[in-house]
């Protein structure tokens, strides 16, 4: 996915790093429990909405553990 990203960058004349692609989309997993946090606040509430919600925070969150994002902020 990233390669494709690159790729698509490049035919439009931008020359990206492969690990400063890869850097940022690591940083950019936190952005994924705020949405559902803010998501989730602007909804009315539902079982199935917060099965839903429940469902986007632990998939954020595993995608932050399984790239050890964390690291990248400390």
């Amino acid at each position: 996915m990233l390669e494709a990203y690159r790729a698509a960058m490049a035919e439009q004349g931008v020359d990206l790093d492969p690990e400063q692609v890869h850097a940022d989309y690591v940083y950019g997993t936190f952005q994924g429990p705020s949405i559902t946090m803010l998501g989730s606040l602007a909804v009315g509430q539902t079982d199935r909405g917060d099965e839903m919600f429940m469902a986007m925070a632990a998939r954020a969150c595993a995608q932050i553990r399984d790239l050890n994002a964390l690291d990248s902020i400390r």
